[in-house]
């Protein structure tokens, strides 16, 4: 990321696809990747995109209309930050994603109590798994973004903060316990 001491961090082009990437492998879809990829082109905030209705996602552009805000573990539906509705153009190639994500998305609303909407991003539930309707900020940025950007897993109860590797099928590599991973050797 490009700083100064006095700036805020932007990613670059390249940086932002290929963390749009490793989230895309590690959730095993490419829902969570345009998530990403969306407010790091727009600068959308995570609730403004987590609140994406379908209604409001038009060929090549986006409205930001409403904000889902969890609150105690409740999500409410709530208007942007500073009342800042807003249509935000997308760059072509985003269009064409969110075009693709409109199509692949069957239409439908939640089942959180309080609110409906027809969202474009909802996670999906596993088998075992207690999934809600919706990410929380701080379970997609622990489960996804962070170790999409610094390539390790967050530290939760007995897990320690430990580097991972994911192969291109999504599936974590192994590491054996003290072990490294084994790659080319130097001089070899």
């Amino acid at each position: 990321m490009e700083t100064t001491d006095e700036e805020s961090r932007w990613f670059t082009p390249n940086q932002a696809l290929t963390i749009a990437e490793r989230v895309g492998l590690l959730a095993g879809r490419w829902d969570e990747a345009l998530m990403f990829l969306l407010a790091a082109y727009t600068g959308m905030r995570f609730g403004e995109v987590r609140g994406l209705e379908r209604q409001y996602a038009r060929l090549g552009a986006i409205r930001v209309q409403w904000q889902l805000r969890e609150v105690r573990g409740v999500f409410i539906q709530a208007p942007p930050k500073h009342n800042g509705r807003r249509t935000i153009p997308l760059p072509p190639f985003l269009a064409e994603l969110m075009s693709d994500q409109l199509r692949r998305t069957k239409p439908g609303t939640c089942g959180c109590e309080g609110h409906q909407g027809d969202y474009l991003f909802r996670p999906t539930s596993r088998p075992g798994s207690l999934v809600a309707d919706h990410y929380s900020r701080t379970g997609f940025a622990n489960q996804f973004f962070r170790p999409a950007a610094d390539g390790r897993l967050v530290k939760k109860g007995e897990r320690e903060r430990s580097r991972i590797m994911v192969d291109a099928d999504g599936r974590y590599v192994p590491r054996r316990r003290g072990g490294r991973w084994s790659g080319p050797r130097r001089g070899r």
